[in-house]
């Protein structure tokens, strides 16, 4: 939330320590910001399963601590995550990773100060929430992979198969919309009919 408060930009991209952009989407990208009018962006997301090892070094550099260090040892792609499946998000199923989406600021801040944020939410999961639910929001999906995650072991939240605390996180969340309706409700009554579902 504190990068969304302080962005000096009109968008804002969420890329974490397991996943990395992709600069071949950099031009599908570009035509979609050209249009002027503020949106989401959704894109896909490549799931890259990676396996480390450890090696040991001759020497550290100056500052750092001795010991082993991990090296990659293999990257496979498994699967995409697409952006066409971003909307079954709000049936607790998380189908596009936060690193495929860019968020407008502006549109973010004004989510963030109207929707007091009760539940215990996975962040990530909160922000692509708040913006698919604002009134009257476009969302541009792009037919390209922006972004890979890294899975790295067994598990990360995009591949659990226990969905139970985002079922929950959802069901608190669409609790405080309503119960703070911001003109909300005619699009989520619109979701519920959409065959995106």
């Amino acid at each position: 939330m504190a990068a969304i408060e302080r962005a000096d930009t009109d968008y804002i991209w969420f890329i974490d320590d397991d996943d990395f952009a992709n600069a071949a989407a950099g031009p599908a990208l570009a035509r979609s910001l050209v249009r002027g009018e503020p949106m989401v962006i959704v894109a896909s997301a490549a799931q890259i399963h990676e396996t480390w090892r450890a090696i040991e070094r001759a020497e550290a550099f100056e500052g750092e601590a001795g010991g082993p260090q991990l090296e990659l040892a293999s990257a496979i792609r498994s699967s995409s995550y697409s952006a066409a499946h971003v909307f079954r998000v709000l049936k607790g199923l998380n189908f596009v990773p936060i690193c495929g989406t860019i968020l407008p600021v502006a549109l973010m801040r004004q989510r963030i100060s109207k929707v007091r944020a009760l539940g215990d939410y996975n962040e990530d999961y909160f922000l692509l929430l708040l913006a698919l639910t604002a009134p009257r929001v476009e969302v541009c999906l792009l037919d390209c992979e922006l972004s890979s995650v890294s899975i790295r072991g067994e598990e990360n939240t995009v591949t659990q198969k226990d969905r139970s605390g985002w079922h929950l996180a959802l069901a608190t969340f669409l609790l405080e919309v309503i119960n703070n309706d911001d003109g909300n409700s005619p699009f989520l009554w619109q979701l519920g009919n959409s065959p995106r579902w």
